[in-house]
């Protein structure tokens, strides 16, 4: 019994150390995150996601630093460029999902991929400078990016591990219609590099 009751006691401090500090800086503590927002509107609908995917498979957001994986390829972030042994070729994903919205391949309904080797603020990316690689949506319905049209990343502050930004532009259906993605930010997205 009493080897119980001083668990319990163990547990319970345990506890009471990691509560959040009530405070509005977003920078974490060793046991605590601050919360990850992820929206924007598609085609006018509103689409926004709380929380992070490395805690939580079902809503969220991250950001993952992703090593290109065969040789051959001219431009040096391609997928199709890149050597496993010597670690040296890395683009950046954007990842956002609701609700278990995932395409047939496991894909979230949102991805950004990036043309980085690093991830830092302030920077803007475009299609139109080539900086995007890939762009997808698979909800409410799947379109993707082309290349003439204009879509806009803003890494606005990264921060402990931790990214803020905002982005919009023009998705294509693979039906022909053009979607617009406009009013998208995010904020505490957790970088896993």
């Amino acid at each position: 019994m009493m080897n119980n009751l001083f668990r319990l006691a163990l547990a319970a401090l345990f506890l009471s150390s990691c509560q959040p500090e009530k405070t509005t800086d977003p920078t974490p503590s060793n046991c605590n995150e601050p919360v990850a927002t992820f929206q924007y509107k598609y085609n006018g609908t509103l689409i926004q996601m709380i929380g992070s995917l490395s805690k939580n498979a079902r809503e969220g957001s991250l950001i993952r630093k992703e090593q290109t994986t065969k040789n051959g390829a001219s431009n040096p972030y391609d997928n199709s460029n890149g050597d496993p042994v010597s670690n040296t070729k890395y683009i950046y994903s954007i990842l956002a999902t609701k609700n278990y919205f995932y395409s047939d391949d496991g894909e979230p309904i949102l991805e950004i991929e990036l043309r980085t080797a690093t991830f830092t603020a302030p920077r803007t990316y475009s299609m139109q400078n080539g900086d995007i690689k890939f762009i997808s949506t698979y909800y409410p319905q799947q379109a993707g990016i082309i290349s003439n049209l204009p879509f806009t990343l803003t890494i606005t502050k990264v921060q402990n591990g931790y990214a803020d930004g905002n982005f919009s532009g023009s998705l294509r259906t693979s039906g022909g219609q053009t979607v617009q993605i406009t009013e998208g930010s995010f904020s505490n997205v957790k970088i896993l590099e």
